[in-house]
């Protein structure tokens, strides 16, 4: 992407609002200030802080693009062809800056298996055509996977689409389908999609009696046991090799070492038991009569959703991690929110730059891609073990049952006091005073302390509890 490439509808309105002095800082304005931060890194919006608050507004290339319909430091070889946004032209038309008709010798041309011609008139080449073509085809690609693409990429499709109009199918027998054919097409299409999912149904339904719950299990444990078996191969070529811990001893490694192969022998020896009792992992059906194909499809539509979803969120997040940045004065505090910020971008890029999935790459139990359940996995994503995997399972249940007993045990105890009020260090002096008179008028014997990060706790006088 360079600098100068146009700018979407989406923010062509918001570069317009900022132009006519508009706040974007309001709640519900979170999508419009992700176009204004996309703004921003082109050199056409910019972000201040007056008074320690947040403000955006339009820079000098931003108000210059309103004018003349693109970048200023676009190169002029770059101009023609691009969407320009000028009075009087449409927001999503490619507009020719010498638009003239093509010349065209009434012979149609072949793109795709297809013939085409061109609408009476059009200055769009052929080219320019089969260019369009393959960018509708490559966008409706992209947003199917990313789907917050939708919101980046609506102009550009609609001006390949606005392109598109300009050629048409030039075969001799060819005709569009009427209204009442495509109709008629969309029921044929409707009978035989419920005719496919009624067959789906009864043979879950015929797969119901013979489950068996044991092979089920068998299942689970084997694909867990099979995790763990990639892990100890993993540690053991690491630490054989030096790669995995490199300042260990030697006596200490050669330990480590046959621990890890002890391991490997004995999953192997477990995976082999397994086997027997389960043997095609892709015909265990679960008590629903679900086959592990038919399990991931469904897991992978919920992932692409979630992902989609996930990924605007945290978009949105960071523009409200940016705003509390810019108004907060407590040290620790900002320190905190930079951890937090940084680990939401972590989560963002890496759900970001992931590629397409097909079901293939699914757990069968879960909703998450069958590789973030191998080796080793950032804390920072959803990722680990198979919820549904038994030896893991039961170590949650444990864990979760000693929290719930460890919060039932607090419960009875006394509450641990809290101060009056807390005052952040790094103020003014002048607001400090103000804030402790403030609490003073509610609380005249309170008293000051010192405490963590510096801070300033009032609490109750020592002969009286908070």
């Amino acid at each position: 992407m360079h600098l100068w490439d146009p700018i979407n509808d989406r923010q062509l309105i918001v570069l317009k609002r900022l132009s006519a002095g508009e706040s974007l800082s309001g709640a519900a304005e979170t999508q419009a200030r992700i176009s204004a931060r996309a703004l921003t890194r082109r050199g056409l919006a910019e972000v201040s802080h007056p008074d320690g608050g947040w403000q955006m507004g339009i820079t000098a290339a931003g108000s210059f693009y309103l004018e003349h319909g693109h970048h200023p430091d676009q190169p002029p070889s770059d101009r023609r062809g691009v969407r320009a946004h000028q009075p009087g032209s449409s927001a999503n038309g490619l507009v020719e800056l010498h638009p003239a008709p093509i010349d065209w010798d009434g012979k149609p041309l072949e793109h795709d298996g297809m013939l085409w011609k061109p609408e009476p008139g059009t200055s769009v080449t052929f080219d320019q055509f089969v260019q369009a073509r393959l960018l509708v085809v490559e966008i409706h690609r992209d947003m199917a996977w990313n789907r917050w693409r939708e919101d980046e990429r609506a102009g550009e499709l609609q001006d390949a689409m606005d392109v598109f109009a300009h050629w048409h199918r030039a075969e001799p027998d060819f005709r569009p389908m009427t209204a009442e054919e495509v109709a008629a097409w969309m029921d044929e299409e409707e009978a035989s999609s419920k005719a496919r999912i009624q067959e789906d149904e009864r043979q879950r339904r015929a797969r119901i009696p013979p489950y068996d719950a044991e092979r089920e299990q068998a299942r689970l444990s084997l694909l867990e046991c099979e995790a763990s078996l990639r892990s100890s191969s993993k540690e053991r070529e690491g630490l054989a090799d030096g790669s995995l811990f490199p300042a260990m001893d030697a006596q200490r490694r050669d330990s480590q070492i046959k621990e890890a192969e002890a391991a490997v022998v004995s999953q192997q020896a477990r995976m082999d038991q397994l086997r027997q009792v389960v043997g095609d992992l892709e015909t265990v059906v679960d008590s629903e009569g679900r086959l592990p194909c038919d399990r991931r499809e469904f897991h992978l539509s919920r992932f692409s959703w979630w992902r989609g979803d996930e990924v605007r969120r945290l978009r949105a997040l960071d523009l409200e991690f940016q705003e509390k940045l810019a108004d907060a004065t407590d040290r620790s505090a900002r320190a905190q929110l930079r951890t937090d910020r940084s680990r939401a971008e972590q989560q963002r890029e890496a759900l970001e730059v992931m590629p397409s999935l097909d079901a293939a790459a699914m757990c069968s139990e879960c909703a998450s891609p069958m590789n973030w359940h191998q080796g080793s996995w950032p804390i920072h994503l959803q990722m680990g073990p198979c919820p549904a995997w038994p030896n893991w399972a039961a170590r949650v249940k444990k864990a979760r049952e000693m929290l719930l007993q460890d919060h039932d045990q607090r419960a009875k105890t006394a509450p641990r006091p809290k101060p009056i009020a807390v005052v952040p260090s790094g103020l003014p002096i002048a607001e400090i005073v103000a804030k402790l008179a403030e609490i003073q008028v509610k609380h005249p014997d309170a008293i000051v302390r010192r405490g963590a990060a510096n801070r300033w706790e009032v609490w109750p006088p020592r002969n009286k509890k908070s």
